[in-house]
């Protein structure tokens, strides 16, 4: 798989509570809320109206930080990324599914084909 490009952004929601906001195509979010189900999917958010994934509730800034830094290492290289976690290994296969299902389906038609 290639490298998957995602940007990762830690945000304080209130004194002991941390957030990171995703932002990336579109097979990477919804892969995500797919295989997390603790992540939300906000269609326009207030930067830019772009799409995003928030996960929530991070307890300090710290796991939060720690959170962010393995996605980003991970998405460098997926072939080389955690083989025997399971929930990695989910999302980078819906990453790849969801990327196919866009690239094979079909633009620019009309219902008469």
């Amino acid at each position: 798989m290639d490298p998957v490009r995602a940007t990762f952004t830690i945000v304080k929601v209130q004194e002991d509570q941390w957030d990171v906001l995703i932002f990336a195509e579109e097979a990477v979010l919804k892969g995500f809320v797919d295989t997390y189900p603790n992540l939300f999917y906000v269609a326009e958010s207030v930067f830019d109206k772009t799409p995003m994934v928030v996960a929530p509730d991070f307890p300090n800034q710290n796991h939060a930080k720690i959170w962010k830094e393995y996605w980003e290492i991970a998405f460098k290289d997926p072939n080389k990324s955690c083989r025997s976690c399971p929930t990695v290994q989910e999302l980078f296969q819906r990453i790849d599914a969801r990327r196919n299902v866009s690239d094979d389906s079909p633009q620019g038609l009309d219902s008469a084909g």
